[in-house]
């Protein structure tokens, strides 16, 4: 197995144990909140992420390629120095203006004075939120994964501690009180993880060198910037939109919704923790072994995050009823578009960190994701237009949108790069694949449906064998070792 392959899947690993840890909170949390509360969690959380978006700068993936290209140690804390201090120049204005309109937004634009204090402690958040992406650029760019991994483990179980009580005596305040507890352990963590292996180094850029990393990290970053941006306002827009018009139990209906599809981001996210560092140091010094090493990994991502998906929208009504009763059971027609939204979101997420960010396609980047953007949008007002009630409008629309940035992606690949990403197996895995999902709409019972989901698995597993994306053999040698 390659160096890339495992620690892609000590990633997968870590963050599916801090997935885990992460459903139960959820699940204690829908639990304990009623859905009309979980609505002014979900409006919060979107007006704290809008604010938070325009802090982020895209310094975080930014100073992630810089160290990984950088000669030594007292390089990579320059680099953390120069990030830090841009992105301190941005978040502490931002944090102060969602602390000043928090009284605004509450009362006037959402009607709902409650949320001032939930607000307020947001703007908190962001000021300290604001390192932690640079801590962890320095972990991953020095390719320190095994303390990254760890973290990111352990750190979820500190979020439990916190959410737990804290939601069960305070409700939506408590609920923010914890937010803000956790970022302040999860910064100090980060702190010493990042800075104490290169405590010796810690040597201050001078003014030129400060200048030439500005330049450097912030041409890229900016590109990054924007379609973060972007995206966070696709992520939102459904919250942000229906929250407006909509009673809280629609917002929190869909706030649940989204809630579960997003679950399969943690795929993703755990691959461009690994993908970013190790393609931007391979895309510098060999593209054709660039090209290789993608081609064979992202065979094997595709797969994975397609049957993750397919598998998560077929058990998608057991799971739901096991963890949150019939409270919710109004989400489960949304469910089908959404996660699939998730799984083209997740194609966009791996591409963009694998080829776009090492390679510095900035305009592609940014147009795939305008196209993300603007196709759920004017879709959402097409689909309202039709007759289709807001909620459903929503999620196709969200597909609608994550499906065509993907395939914009495909054909700017092949024409910026003369790469083709994807071939005629693809079309065959797709098809096997989501044949999973057909007895999920006409089979009854548990245990049949089980014997369905595992017969069409292990069909699927010999396809996925025989266009050799996967070697059974090969898998099980790896196991016993």
């Amino acid at each position: 197995m390659s160096s890339l392959g495992k620690w892609q899947i000590f990633s997968i690993i870590s963050r599916f144990s801090a997935l885990v840890v992460g459903l139960l909170q959820s699940v204690i949390i829908t639990r304990i909140l009623t859905v009309s509360e979980f609505g002014l969690v979900g409006i919060v959380g979107a007006v704290g992420a809008l604010f938070g978006i325009a802090q982020h700068l895209g310094l975080a993936s930014g100073t992630t390629r810089e160290i990984s290209a950088s000669k030594g140690e007292e390089d990579v804390f320059k680099i953390f120095v120069s990030s830090v201090a841009i992105k301190y120049i941005i978040t502490l204005p931002i944090a102060l203006g969602l602390f000043i309109l928090a009284p605004y937004l509450s009362e006037h634009v959402y009607k709902h004075s409650e949320i001032i204090f939930p607000l307020r402690l947001y703007s908190l958040v962001l000021v300290i939120q604001g390192v932690q992406s640079i801590f962890n650029s320095v972990i991953a760019g020095l390719q320190r994964f095994k303390r990254l991994f760890l973290y990111q483990a352990c750190i979820s179980l500190v979020s439990l501690v916190l959410y737990a009580p804290l939601v069960f005596y305070y409700r939506v305040n408590g609920y923010f009180i914890a937010l803000t507890l956790f970022n302040v352990v999860s910064s100090f963590s980060l702190a010493f993880l990042a800075l104490w292996p290169i405590r010796s180094h810690l040597k201050l850029p001078s003014g030129g060198e400060f200048k030439l990393i500005f330049r450097n990290v912030l041409i890229l970053s900016l590109g990054i910037y924007f379609v973060k941006v972007l995206y966070t306002l696709w992520y939102k827009f459904g919250q942000i939109t229906l929250g407006y018009f909509e009673s809280l139990e629609v917002v929190g209906i869909f706030s649940f919704a989204v809630l579960y599809s997003s679950k399969l981001m943690a795929i993703s996210d755990a691959l461009t923790d690994v993908n970013l560092p190790v393609f931007s140091k391979e895309f510098t010094q060999n593209l054709e072994g660039f090209k290789k090493l993608f081609h064979e990994n992202f065979d094997k991502l595709y797969v994975l995050i397609l049957f993750a998906a397919l598998s998560q929208i077929y058990f998608s009504k057991e799971i739901i009823l096991f963890a949150v009763g019939s409270k919710y059971s109004s989400v489960f027609p949304i469910i089908v578009p959404l996660v699939l939204a998730f799984t083209f979101y997740s194609y966009v997420n791996i591409i963009k960190s694998s080829i776009l960010i090492p390679s510095k396609m900035i305009v592609e980047m940014s147009v795939s994701y305008f196209i993300l953007l603007f196709t759920s949008v004017a879709s959402f007002f097409m689909l309202s237009v039709l007759k289709f009630s807001s909620i459903n409008s929503m999620s196709l629309a969200l597909f609608l949108g994550s499906a065509l940035s993907f395939i914009s992606l495909y054909f700017m690949i092949k024409r910026g790069l003369k790469f083709n990403i994807l071939d005629q197996k693809f079309l065959v895995l797709t098809i096997c694949l989501t044949l999973i999902t057909f007895p999920h709409f006409f089979v009854s019972g548990f245990l049949l449906r089980f014997l369905f989901y595992l017969v069409y698995s292990l069909i699927c597993l010999y396809v996925v064998d025989k266009l050799k994306v996967i070697s059974i053999k090969r898998l099980i040698l790896n196991l016993k070792r």
